[in-house]
């Protein structure tokens, strides 16, 4: 649900069906934001129906399914629901996957659920292979599956603009950190600069010059004349 969020998908224009929605957490959520939603569960809301919506969200579902064909089938169920797209999220191979006891292509974990770990590449071609559609890799273990064209064209467009924005503001970001850093460095040769005549005309002229005469000396192509009497202080 966060990365529909992040592209723009839940601003209450578009109806979602969360399949596979647990106790309902992200339901209530939605709700809450004035966001069409239902959702079905074969445990927790199995007296729901299975609804068409224009987003169908079926996360981490497929891989808590030990029955491979029963995987097949809720993948397939979901993508028939959604009028624009489907968002498959699944669990990546991590360390956890070496816990456990192997039960067919998945482990059952320390509290006796089964859990399929998927690679990237493999949950991608998962999803392309069973629906014969293409993928689009959003996040780690996250993929949009379009069925509306103009949706996806829209989306693809709109990630683009945001990745020439980010660029842009990277590349503005360098050119001002090198310009402040060059003006940095031309402020400490004008002070050294600065700091050494003064030093030197301090013991020719008897005292400490005032500013205007400081950009005189500055300025002067050959040193003053030594004065015997010091300049004011300030």
């Amino acid at each position: 649900m966060q990365c529909l969020a992040r592209h723009g998908f839940l601003d209450g224009s578009l109806s979602v069906f969360d399949y596979g929605c647990g106790k309902g957490d992200d339901i209530r959520n939605l709700s809450a934001n004035d966001i069409t939603v239902s959702g079905w569960d074969p445990h927790y809301a199995p007296d729901q129906p299975k609804q068409a919506a224009d987003i169908v969200n079926l996360g981490f579902v497929i891989n808590v399914i030990e029955n491979y064909q029963e995987r097949l089938e809720a993948l397939i169920g979901a993508y028939d629901l959604a009028n624009q797209v489907l968002v498959v999220s699944a669990m990546l191979f991590n360390q956890n996957a070496f816990k456990g006891q192997a039960f067919n292509d998945g482990v059952i974990t320390q509290r006796n659920t089964f859990q399929k770990y998927f690679t990237q590449s493999e949950l991608k071609d998962f999803i392309s292979e069973t629906l014969e559609t293409d993928t689009i890799p959003v996040a780690p273990g996250i993929f949009f599956v379009f069925k509306n064209q103009d949706a996806e064209q829209r989306f693809l467009l709109g990630r683009q603009r945001s990745q020439r924005n980010v660029l842009r503001y990277r590349v503005d970001l360098f050119h001002r950190r090198s310009l402040n850093f060059l003006v940095m460095r031309k402020n400490i040769w004008l002070t050294n600069t600065f700091s050494t005549r003064c030093g030197r005309k301090f013991w020719s002229l008897g005292g400490y010059p005032t500013n205007r005469k400081s950009i005189r000396w500055l300025n002067s192509p050959k040193p003053l004349a030594p004065s015997t009497k010091p300049f004011a202080l300030r």
